[in-house]
């Protein structure tokens, strides 16, 4: 399993903003079908018609490519759970961090990230955020970097474990290593 994985500039939602994350430890594979009927977009959409809508948005506003939809993506697709690292010499001041991110995001999303920094810090669990590789981007039509991830949901929460500095789990759309 390539490991290669660059998170993409607009990773937080935030204009632009760049978040580095290092040491990729993959945590293990879920099981599709399983993933499908369960992982809720914005905690109430599920299902496989929400997924392509999103993967679709990234085609429309982050690469500005058309997508050409197969069929047979949701059988080639992994899903890989994996644990990613905040550098130790970045974002140490998450004030500043916080005070950067403040004026480039809506007043409702800002108060959204404070709340899931508030309820980490609490110890609540939630999902964790969705990207998508470039692999499987390109799988759809894309000529894009195989290795790039881009964020399909959960730019909020992941933003708050910055925030907090806990290092985040994440979920990845991987094309799997037998479509190479």
């Amino acid at each position: 399993m390539n490991t290669n994985f660059k998170f993409n500039p607009n990773v937080i939602g935030v204009k632009g903003y760049k978040l580095d994350l290092e040491n990729i430890e993959i945590l293990k594979i879920i099981n599709t079908k399983y993933f499908l009927n369960n992982y809720k977009i914005s905690n109430f959409l599920w299902g496989k018609w929400i997924l392509k809508r999103l993967i679709n948005r990234v085609f429309k506003r982050r690469i500005n490519q058309k997508m050409i939809w197969n069929k047979s993506f949701w059988n080639k697709i992994e899903v890989i759970l994996i644990k990613a690292e905040i550098p130790r010499n970045k974002f140490l001041d998450t004030q500043a961090l916080e005070m950067k991110i403040k004026p480039e995001v809506k007043e409702k999303r800002f108060k959204d990230i404070k709340n899931y920094k508030k309820k980490l810090i609490e110890g609540n669990k939630f999902p964790p955020p969705l990207y998508i590789s470039g692999k499987s981007l390109n799988f759809l039509g894309a000529t894009i970097d195989k290795n790039s991830l881009y964020i399909l949901d959960g730019s909020r929460r992941l933003t708050a474990h910055i925030l907090n500095r806990i290092n985040p789990e994440i979920l990845i759309l991987h094309i799997g290593k037998e479509n190479d």
